[in-house]
């Protein structure tokens, strides 16, 4: 009978330990729900039955803890089945894969302290029905705290849209310098050995608890370095129409003055009947007025400003500019959202023209807008190696280096809070952002 209370005990380690991953990650299934249940439930006891064949056949000619060896296999049969239940990045399956192997240490070496303080002679000979408690019910309370305070944890860590490359390496480290101590030490100290793998897994814990939260108020520092360069965009546009109307008052004040030296000049030529002459005066009055009276590149204030702002320093940079703006005022586009997209775009834009040779010193901003959507085109001259990995492109930019570009990540963001879409592509000496907004029909 030993060997079904074995595999019942089994049966709840793994059951528990798929149920730890499951929960973290019942809201990114793709599969459904039930029919992740169902091959759950096919794949724990497929695991319990061979763990509990392979404990009681080869494992006695081992000279070592077979449970590591095996536990890994099963976490290839884990993984592969996770990656195909859900859409989540790999670093982070296999975060919680080695996450929830620390978990059923730490319920088993939980268990086996409790067995030598209540009676050591449970931690010899072959499993009983008593072992079904003293291994369910560690493991039902430790893996279901772990599991609610790590979904809480994973839940932050996932929508700051953070790279978590190589995070899983730390649950990895911490699994096995816990799982092999048991070789290490003499078999006359094996409770103290029990007693260090609970020491190791908590501080293990408590590791990845300040290393998540070390992440997320980086995340965190990031999103306001963001907030703050919006708000310095929203006051360069004010500061920017602050100045083009006190340049506006002065103009006018200009024309104020002149006007009646132009009635003046244009009586004269009128009470001697010169109308040709008159006539070619207004015509010159006319070509002055419309050269000092900068025109609008569209009716959107905000894009207007950037455009305009942006338009004056790569000409005076010497980059040939082309462009072509249809951009109403009332499209639903918050002006904050509009100054971040063209906002980066230029100044990424102007920083990879400035370092073209004349013949690629170009840039080229296209922008109509349709019933439902706004398009936007730029393209522009670039020198050099783009640095792109995994849909990421990487700043190239001093000190952010290997560091995903801030501002075409917040282009993204921006898009896909209109369900649009920003792609990024290039060839060998030109660099192309087309970004999709889609609007309100109202």
């Amino acid at each position: 009978m030993h060997v079904v209370w074995e595999l019942i005990v089994t049966f709840i380690e793994v059951s528990m330990t798929a149920g730890f991953v499951l929960y973290v990650l019942q809201d990114h299934l793709k599969t459904g729900r039930s029919n992740t249940m169902l091959g759950a439930a096919v794949i724990v006891s497929m695991i319990s039955i061979l763990d509990t064949a392979f404990s009681n056949t080869i494992s006695y000619l081992l000279p070592f803890d077979y449970t590591t060896l095996t536990g890994m296999v099963w976490l290839l049969i884990a993984y592969a089945a996770i990656s195909y239940a859900t859409e989540e990045p790999r670093d982070r399956v296999l975060f919680l894969l080695f996450l929830s192997m620390n978990v059923l240490l730490l319920s088993r070496s939980t268990t086996l302290l409790i067995y030598h303080v209540i009676s050591p002679e449970l931690l010899q000979g072959e499993y009983t029905w008593m072992d079904i408690a003293g291994y369910g019910i560690p493991n039902i309370f430790i893996t279901s705290g772990c599991a609610y305070i790590t979904s809480r944890y994973y839940q932050k860590l996932r929508f700051i849209h953070t790279s978590s490359n190589h995070l899983y390496l730390v649950p990895l480290f911490f699994y096995f310098l816990a799982a092999f101590q048991i070789n290490l030490y003499p078999v006359d100290e094996y409770v103290f050995v029990l007693f260090m793998k609970v020491i190791v897994i908590l501080c293990a814990f408590m590791t990845y608890s300040q290393m998540i939260q070390a992440v997320i108020n980086a995340a965190k520092a990031v999103q306001e370095a963001e907030f703050h360069k919006q708000l310095s965009y929203q006051l360069n546009i004010e500061n920017t129409r602050i100045s083009e109307l006190e340049s506006h008052a002065e103009e006018i004040r200009h024309i104020r003055h002149d006007r009646r030296q132009h009635v003046q000049v244009l009586r004269g030529l009128l009470e001697h009947e010169d109308i040709q002459k008159a006539l070619e005066y207004l015509a010159d009055y006319e070509q002055s007025m419309a050269e000092a009276i900068k025109p609008s590149l569209c009716e959107n204030f905000v894009a207007d400003t950037l455009c305009r702002r942006y338009a004056a320093l790569a000409e005076q940079s010497d980059i040939h500019l082309e462009i072509t703006v249809a951009f109403p005022q009332n499209t639903g586009i918050a002006g904050s959202d509009i100054a971040i997209i063209l906002g980066n775009l230029w100044e990424n834009a102007i920083t990879a023209a400035l370092d073209c040779t004349d013949a690629k010193r170009f840039i080229c901003l296209w922008i109509q807008t349709q019933k439902d959507k706004v398009l936007i085109r730029m393209q522009n001259g670039y020198v050099g190696e783009i640095h792109f990995e995994e849909d990421k492109f990487y700043s190239t930019k001093k000190g952010r280096i290997d560091r995903e570009g801030v501002g075409i990540r917040s282009i993204r963001a921006v898009a896909e809070k209109y369900g649009g879409l920003a792609e990024f592509t290039y060839t060998d000496d030109t660099f192309t952002v087309s970004v999709v907004l889609y609007i309100s029909a109202e």
